[in-house]
């Protein structure tokens, strides 16, 4: 017996974008109990266009938060992902789903991932592979999918996992998807992502916030989350053939060491970091003993 599911989105000036998540979502073969969608703070048509929908479909709730200055950017966005969280409070559901407003995907979706977590009771977060346009709008597996990693786009948790971990963390420099995964392994959960379940980000964070920028954050982030120096030259090396080539890889790089300059603060604890440090060295290990055996 398939078990139910909620949805959650945060959007920002997503009237160009909100309707591909929401049309998916109406298309599917097994609608979510309940989902709510956030506009944090839009300015333009968001409101209007998600409010008409809420009025016709009774498992969607519109509600609007307003921009705080204490939080920005990426942390913005936690909040009002956790505004929503709360607004479930008393739903009974199995599933929690973390969607943006900027994504599509075929309509039998989240029918597939469910089936995923009834076939494995360990999976704690799981999702499809990415798929971004290029420069010619055409769209192709993002590079750096991983079959260990979940976008946070889509990112699905079993509920016990979602509540063990806390749910999500406001992080400046954005990245809570990711420490969610580390701390659902540090618990037990195994995280995966289906090469065979596609999903389109039809507007990739570099196209919104500028490919340089983007970069730059995501090497602070890395620095911030724990990672440790070998393992991003690492990084480095592997994203080398992403557009911008080696030029992109190198200001990811960048930002991390001007996080450390900066001694900018840890977020895991550190017991936690204990616990990323040896699952980064386990994966160059793996990575030198396959390079090594061809």
């Amino acid at each position: 017996m398939m078990k139910s599911y909620v949805l959650i989105t945060a959007g920002h000036n997503e009237g160009n974008l909100i309707h591909y998540p929401v049309e998916s979502v109406l298309s599917q073969s097994y609608l979510p109990a309940r989902w709510v969608i956030v506009s944090d703070g839009s300015t333009d048509d968001t409101d209007d266009i998600v409010r008409k929908y809420a009025e016709k479909n009774s498992f969607i709730r519109y509600c609007r938060l307003e921009k705080d200055s204490r939080n920005k950017g990426f942390e913005s966005k936690v909040v009002a992902l956790r505004h929503a969280y709360n607004c479930l409070k008393g739903k009974n559901y199995d599933y929690i789903g973390v969607l943006d407003a900027d994504i599509s995907f075929c309509d039998r979706y989240f029918e597939n991932i469910l089936e995923e977590f009834i076939k494995n009771g360990k999976l704690g977060i799981a999702g499809g592979y990415i798929y971004e346009p290029d420069r010619n709008g055409v769209f192709s597996p993002r590079s750096h999918n991983r079959e260990r990693s979940v976008s946070g786009a889509v990112q699905m948790f079993r509920r016990e996992c979602y509540e063990k971990i806390g749910g999500l963390k406001p992080i400046i420099y954005g990245g809570e998807d990711t420490y969610a995964e580390i701390l659902a392994r540090t618990f037990g959960w195994e995280v995966r992502s289906f090469p065979e379940y596609n999903v389109f980000h039809h507007k990739p964070g570099y196209l919104k916030r500028g490919l340089w920028k983007e970069r730059i954050r995501e090497g602070k982030l890395d620095y911030v989350l724990g990672n440790f120096t070998i393992y991003e030259i690492m990084k480095f090396f592997r994203r080398m053939h992403e557009y911008p080539f080696i030029i992109g890889s190198f200001a990811r790089l960048s930002g991390y060491f001007l996080a450390s300059m900066m001694r900018e603060d840890k977020i895991p604890p550190p017991h936690i970091l204990r616990n990323i440090r040896s699952e980064q060295w386990h994966i160059l290990l793996n990575l030198f003993h396959n390079h090594g055996a061809t």
